[in-house]
């Protein structure tokens, strides 16, 4: 869909600064259009850029003719080329104001060739009453010469023509002349090829026309030039000033409605039914077709566009996908719904509530089109400014209404608020918060008199006292909803509401009794039919299960055609339509259409049967209603509104109304299906009411006497046959067949009355005699019917005629149609299977059953009968004569079915594997076919194609349903072919023979004789040569290195399927064995020798033993050699199990020995360990043991140790001559040491009367070696922290009689972290109550006896020395961080690393991706921003924890023995410089941090903690 704004809006490509300020506009038009600055045909012999026209007078053009809208007449200009020569007359196409001819502004028309050439409409005049062309000269004082004008003559008439037709309009309605309302300003029409779309520039006025490019019509109607010179009406109106966010929208809004009034004012002077009285709601139709957006009748949602100021699809001014254009369609439906008229929900949603409008002037449409037009004009012209809103709109039009004498309170103005009501803009009449009454209550009269229906009662001005207004609508408690509504032809996507205004009965809001009257009938026969259907049949609406229909009434014609499918019903409001049974019959129609995909073109007979149902279920729902109201039922059609005869269809005597009563007689071909319809109606007659006394005889003189059935029952019947057993496209059979099948669907069995009933009633309309014959047919595996059997599972089914009275049936086949044993063998059994369709239940139902014999025949073609053979079952068992029944039919011997002839297909196997010329694997040689259904087994042909073997013929037993396989030992590389056949046993299972001597049959099985299907051709391949690659791994690549212990050598290889064993080749050695696979695991077997350097070959052969018949000598396979090297480089170091990973143990002698263990080494005889102190040089002290574990004393060392120990292990074996061979030692593994618990000495717990001046703390001695650290919490945070070495601190400046805790937790130091003892221990104290003491707290320290202890001074007092302003700062706080590893220092950027910093406040960030000698976390402290790289931290109270911790290696090796070593900086700036905007961020402190990693491993990490206490006082 092409926009509005690229149809009228300024969007030129050349000037993409164009602004929508007015202002802006007349500054820059001269850049877009350099030409534009002066008109181009001056009056008064004024020289132009084209010239001078000399002596110009109006010229009258009498049927200019125009591109769209055919011939008009129209002013141009006559002129002289040279003022003296009275002969060298011309015409150019513009026009000069002059009231007298109906001329109300200067119009000027042109070409532009570009956007710098600008060509005249100009021609000389060439005979009277000229129409053109008048494109011809080049200027305005020339010939034409060769000229050729860019742009023909059609497309400038047609301009002038309509601008001038324009004036006209807008003078004669709104005594507006012109751009400027006096007429005075020139407008310019610029015909172009460039110009993006149809559009307007304002100063000087000009209109521009693109009638090419990008285009698929010029854009040359009415309504678009209308449109554009509406906008300089606009702008006039405006004056100077920029659009508010609406404002754009209420102005193309305007320019729509007025623009589409031109053609419209035009359309036809002399036809009173066209123009204002039947307005065209068509706008921009030439340009883009009937059917689009800009139709005022249309819903904007189709196209999701708004039609309710700030409703659906509404965007404002800056929202994604906002368009003034898409708004101002809501200003057209306003427009639209004056005139028209319109009830309904506002948006189309309940939730927004309702409206009801009527038009301005009733019942004249000419008029209110006129008066809504000048509604529209003189607001916007008068009242509407820049800043204007929707809302505003509303306001002033009010205004304008009552200024044009419509007080508050007429008409005319109520309908005004109610038109902006319906787009969500003020209030106005709706029918909201409705009571609903039902039924009897509400009698309304319809054609046939009064019916009840259900009427929704609501206030009309939301005024509980105020008028009511009722509408025909259900109530909520209605299963199905019916929604009715009234078509509205005018706005075909907004069908309106049946409601009553006047309380009169009359359900229209412009009281037109006789639409009202079929209103009401139809509504009420969709209500009856609905209620039916649901009743009868739990048939829910349309579709079964639905809960709404919508509910249209229209007058049929092309754009409302009377139908009903899904969730929607359209009626006609025609009288003649409206009777109950019509009604009720379209709407059965609907629930056919519904439930039936009826496939096009659709059957005749297949409209028949429809048309009938309609009738049949019409006429029900409508006697249902009569017999209510204690009427009698009638079997007539349309006769409630017929009478005397005058129906128009009878059921008791279809060819009285032209309908035929009997299938395909006479005329039948050429028939109507209306006509065919009478079969059923006379069918539905017969079982309903039954046959006359003297019986029913049809055109062929069949004659039935039955009585009608029990009333319900023939409705439930047919319903049942449409809805589960009618095709889409019925046949009159398939309707005899859904019938019967309905029967017997409601329980009645082909025995019963019921089902004999309609039987006779069919026979008496379709003429055949419903009697079922058994019948014989074959049947493959699935029980489908067939027409070519398959040999080896020939079924052959019958139909059994009596079901309860047979114990064995006959079948007989022979390739010999007569049966005769002399010509051809006959193949004789009973029934294979039995299958039971309907259980026995008495004589009346004896259910249903088929028998089926089961043969297996070669292929050929076969004849094949069945007969009863033998009684047995129930029903012989009869006391009504069963017996003797069952004897008379084991005595018919002749009584055979019709003859089967069917054909045998050739059975043949298809090959899968080998195909020809594959390569087949030896010594296992496996061959596969696809299963024969059927086959008992096959035979499997191989042929050796040397000869050395003879061929042979194996056979094989099936044992698959899908597919079979069979495997021979054939000799390597050796050629074959091979061929497969599948067999069977002839006859049938259940084969009998006659026994002369008993006179009777024996069943006796299968025949001996084998039957075969065909061979396959013979399908040559080739054994390949078997092989045993090494399997490497698990076993050594070649030349791969190995550990003498340590690792196990698997050596293996690939087994081959087949093979009889497997030389071992080693070395020089040889072994021969089952499986291809030898360990050396250095325990149960070791490699003979390893010494440093030993090079071992080896390999393993596959070998097979003489196998009969086709290996007549013991063949090898294909071996592969490989070696290893053993290498004492590659014993692997032990892999320590526990302690590992910084694992932290109690200082002390009561702590537990540990258990330290590795995991073994294969084939290693002892271990080295060692356990050292972390800070002694490494050694090679070491103990050993022969165990994996050994137990350690962790606990219980010196007092002078550090805390930190390290340990690790080797392996070692002995070689061949004793000596040791040892491995490397594993990497380092730690553990460390943490202090006791802490004894407290002074203050104690509890302490009340510490002195806040100098309060000492004081512990145990105890083993500390990183000291103690001491802190001191008030209010659950730490006030002062320090680590001590020493037992006792002296702290000043407490605050006095205040509560406070302290400990001085002992501490171990290791690379990674800090410990402290696991458990610890506080003491809570209060300082002494001094009332004297001026000290506050905020400046705790530690006491130094030799500085002077003063008071902090009172922070409140100016004067007081202590508050120096120059000890203020603004604390900014953050860290830098880097990791370094020597070992990799000549790789920049080495590995990865992130850091993590969090607090006890909450707060977390990460850092990630750093890099080892690279990029660490830097300290910018004057750029804040980026958090993701800056090291700033948040200045506030805490303790914080910092983690570093190792990501990502980058390939390069772990180590457990490596020492990454870190450096962190702690920073503390002045901010309060950069803040004033006076200087950088001075430094204040700086604290280092150092350690290194125990190791490198992804994982690795280090972990220290550090505090920082907010103050905005320097140090």
């Amino acid at each position: 869909m092409q926009k509005l704004s690229q149809l009228l809006r300024v969007k030129m490509s050349s000037c993409p600064f164009l602004q929508t300020s007015v202002m802006m506009l007349m500054t820059l038009i001269f850049y877009c259009s350099p030409l534009s600055a002066q008109p181009y045909y001056p009056p008064k012999e004024k020289a132009g850029p084209f010239g001078t026209m000399y002596q110009p007078e109006p010229y009258k053009i009498p049927a200019g003719k125009t591109y769209y809208h055919g011939n008009v007449p129209l002013y141009a200009t006559k002129y002289l080329r040279d003022p003296n020569d009275p002969a060298s007359t011309s015409v150019a196409l513009c026009s000069f104001k002059n009231d007298a001819l109906g001329l109300y502004g200067n119009i000027e028309v042109v070409g532009d060739e570009s956007d710098q050439i600008t060509h005249p409409f100009a021609a000389p005049v060439v005979g009277p009453n000229q129409n053109g062309p008048f494109n011809t000269s080049p200027n305005l004082n020339s010939l034409p010469g060769n000229f050729q004008h860019p742009h023909p003559t059609i497309y400038g008439l047609s301009a002038l023509a309509h601008i001038q037709e324009f004036n006209r309009m807008t003078f004669n309605l709104f005594g507006w002349a012109g751009v400027d309302k006096g007429g005075l300003k020139t407008l310019i029409t610029r015909i172009s090829n460039t110009a993006q779309t149809a559009a307007h520039h304002t100063d000087p006025p000009q209109i521009f026309l693109n009638v090419g490019q990008g285009n698929k019509n010029p854009r040359v109607s009415r309504d678009i030039i209308g449109h554009e010179f509406t906008h300089h009406i606009s702008i006039h109106s405006l004056g100077s000033g920029n659009y508010g966010p609406e404002t754009q929208a209420l102005n193309e809004g305007f320019a729509n409605i007025i623009g589409a009034a031109l053609k419209n004012y035009f359309a036809d002077f002399n036809d009173p039914g066209a123009g204002f009285a039947n307005p065209d709601w068509e706008f921009l139709s030439n340009e883009q077709g009937q059917y689009n957006v800009w139709n005022f009748g249309n819903s904007p949602h189709e196209w999701n566009m708004p039609e309710c100021y700030k409703g659906l699809f509404w965007k404002d001014e800056g929202q994604p996908g906002y368009d003034y254009d898409n708004n101002s369609i809501v200003l057209s439906k306003i427009f639209f719904r004056m005139n028209v008229g319109e009830t309904g929900y506002i948006d189309k949603n309940p939730a927004n509530g309702t409206f009801i409008i009527l038009p301005l002037i009733p019942n004249n449409p000419k008029a209110t089109y006129e008066l809504s037009l000048k509604l529209f004009f003189r607001t916007f012209t008068e009242k509407i400014s820049y800043s204007s809103t929707f809302p505003d709109l509303r306001e002033k039009m009010l205004e304008i209404a009552e200024d044009m004498g419509y007080a508050d309170g007429s008409h005319v103005y109520q309908q005004i608020k109610n038109a902006f009501k319906a787009a969500k803009i003020g209030d106005g009449w709706g029918f909201d918060n409705a009571d609903c009454v039902l039924g009897p209550n509400t009698l309304a009269q319809g054609w046939n008199g009064l019916v009840p229906i259900s009427v929704q009662v609501a206030s009309l001005d939301n005024d509980p006292q105020g008028k009511k207004v009722n509408w025909i609508a259900d109530c909520a408690g209605n299963e199905v909803l019916v929604e009715t509504e009234i078509y509205n032809p005018k706005s075909p996507d907004a069908p309106y509401y049946p409601i009553d205004l006047n309380d009169d009965g009359i359900y229209t809001v412009d009281d037109n009794l006789p639409l009202s009257k079929s209103i009401v009938s139809l509504n009420h026969g969709i209500r009856s039919s609905v209620d039916h259907f649901a009743k009868k049949f739990n048939f829910q609406a349309l579709t079964g299960k639905g809960k709404y229909i919508q509910h249209i009434i229209g007058p049929s014609g092309p754009d409302f055609i009377p139908g009903a499918y899904g969730a929607q019903i359209k009626s006609d409001s025609d009288p003649s339509k409206t009777t109950l049974d019509q009604i009720a019959g379209n709407y059965f129609g609907g629930i056919y259409h519904s439930v039936k995909s009826v496939q096009l073109p659709e059957s005749k007979e297949s409209i028949a049967i429809r048309r009938a149902l309609m009738d049949i279920f019409g006429l029900e729902i409508s006697n249902e209603f009569r017999l209510s109201n204690g009427d009698e039922a009638l079997w007539t059609i349309g006769s409630d509104l017929f009478g005397d005869g005058n129906y128009l269809r009878s059921f008791s005597n279809p060819k009285s109304k032209g309908q035929f009563n009997f299938y395909n007689v006479q005329g039948w071909d050429v028939a109507h299906p209306d006509q065919m319809a009478g079969v059923w109606t006379q069918f539905y007659y017969l079982i309903a009411k039954g046959t006359p006394l003297n019986g029913f005889t049809n055109v062929v003189g069949q004659t039935r006497f039955f009585t009608g059935l029990e009333d319900g029952v023939p409705e439930k019947i047919m319903f049942a046959a449409f809805l589960y057993f009618l095709p889409a496209n019925p046949t009159f059979d398939d309707m005899v067949a859904a019938i019967q099948s309905s029967i017997l669907f409601h329980g009645y069995k082909e025995t019963s009355a019921t089902w004999k009933k309609c039987n006779d009633a069919l026979t008496c309309v379709i003429g055949k005699e419903f009697t079922p014959q058994p019948r014989l047919w074959a049947v493959d595996s699935e029980g489908n019917e067939v027409k070519e059997i398959d040999p080896f599972n020939a079924q052959f089914r019958s139909e059994e005629y009596f079901p309860d009275k047979i114990e064995y049936r006959l079948f007989e086949v022979s390739k010999n149609v007569a049966f005769d044993d002399q010509i051809s063998p006959v193949y004789r059994a009973f029934q294979h299977t039995t299958e039971v369709l309907l259980p026995y239940i008495d004589e009346k139902d004896p259910g249903k059953r088929t028998n089926t014999a089961k043969f297996f025949l070669e292929e050929g073609t076969y004849y094949v009968r069945s007969r009863f053979y033998s009684a047995g079952g129930p029903g012989c068992a009869s006391s009504l004569g069963g017996n003797l029944e069952c004897r008379a039919l084991e005595m018919m011997v002749n009584n055979w079915s019709p003859i089967l002839q069917l054909t045998a297909a050739p059975i043949i196997t298809k090959p899968i594997s080998p195909l020809e010329h594959d390569k087949l694997q030896a010594w296992n040689s496996v061959f596969e076919w696809q299963a024969t259904p059927g086959a008992a087994g096959y035979v499997l042909r191989v042929t050796d194609l040397t000869g050395k073997v003879p061929v042979q013929d194996v056979p094989v037993e099936a044992t698959s349903d899908e597919a079979e396989a069979a495997e021979l030992a054939l000799a390597k590389e050796r050629d074959y072919s091979w061929q497969i056949i599948a067999t069977h046993k002839l006859g049938s299972e259940e084969g009998v023979t006659w026994d002369k001597g008993l006179k009777k049959f024996l069943q006796t099985g299968l025949t001996d004789i084998d039957i075969f299907g065909s061979w396959t051709d013979p399908m040559s391949f080739l054994t390949d040569l078997p092989e045993s690659p090494l399997l490497v791994p698990p076993g050594p690549a070649d030349a791969e290195h190995v550990p003498p212990f340590g690792e196990e050598i698997l050596l293996s290889a690939k087994e081959v399927p087949g093979a009889s064993g497997y030389r071992y080749h080693i070395l020089d050695k040889k072994d021969d064995m089952e499986t291809p696979q030898v360990l050396y695991d250095h325990e149960n077997l070791k490699l003979p020798d390893i010494s440093d350097g030993k090079v071992y070959t080896w390999a393993f052969e596959p070998y097979k033993d003489i196998t009969a018949p086709f290996i007549t000598e013991q063949e090898f396979g294909k071996k592969y050699f490989s070696t290893f090297v053993v290498d004492y480089a590659l014993i692997p170091a032990p892999q320590l199990l526990s302690p590992i990973n910084d694992a932290v143990f109690n200082y002390g002698t009561s702590t537990p020995d540990e258990v330290f263990n590795w995991l073994p080494v294969a084939g290693a005889m002892e271990y080295d360990y060692s356990i050292d102190f972390f800070e002694d040089p490494v050694t090679n002290n070491h103990s050993s043991t022969s165990e994996v574990s050994v137990i350690h004393n962790v606990g219980n060392v010196s007092a002078k140790a550090q805390g930190g120990f390290r340990w690790k292990v080797r392996a070692k074996g002995k070689d061949e001559n004793g000596n040791w061979i040892e491995g490397p030692y594993s990497p380092l593994s730690f553990y460390w040491l943490r202090p006791e618990k802490t004894t407290l000495k002074y203050p104690s717990d509890g302490a009340q009367t510490v002195d806040n001046h100098k309060a000492e703390f004081s512990w145990h001695e105890q083993w500390a070696p990183a000291g103690h650290l001491f802190r001191l919490w008030k209010n659950n945070v730490i006030v002062f922290e320090k680590e001590v070495f020493g037992t006792s601190i002296t702290i000043t400046n407490l605050e006095v009689n205040s509560d406070y805790t302290w400990d001085a937790p002992a501490m171990t130091k290791t690379p990674t972290a800090t410990h402290f003892p696991k458990t610890y221990t506080f003491a809570h104290f209060r300082t002494a109550n001094a009332p004297d003491e001026e000290k506050n707290g905020t400046e705790i320290k530690e006491y130094d006896p030799n500085e002077e202890q003063s008071d902090p001074g009172n922070p409140n007092d100016p004067n007081d020395p202590d508050q120096d302003s120059g000890k203020n700062f603004l604390p900014v706080l953050g860290f830098t961080l880097d990791v370094t590893d020597s070992e990799t220092a000549n790789i920049p950027n080495s590995y990865n690393y992130k850091v993590t910093v969090t607090n006890d406040k909450g707060y977390f960030q990460e850092w990630e991706n750093c890099f080892v000698n690279g990029f660490g976390v830097p300290f910018i402290p004057e750029d804040l921003t980026v958090a993701d790289i800056n090291g700033d931290l948040p200045e506030e109270t805490a303790m914080f924890t910092v983690k570093i911790e190792i990501t990502n290696l980058n390939g390069i090796a772990d180590n457990y023995a490596a020492t990454p070593s870190w450096n962190f900086w702690l920073y503390l700036y002045d901010g309060l410089p950069a803040v004033q905007q006076i200087g950088k961020m001075p430094l204040i402190d700086a604290i280092p941090k150092s350690g290194a990693f125990g190791g490198r491993w992804v994982g690795a990490s280090v972990e220290f903690d550090f505090g920082y206490i907010h103050t905005n006082k320097k140090p």
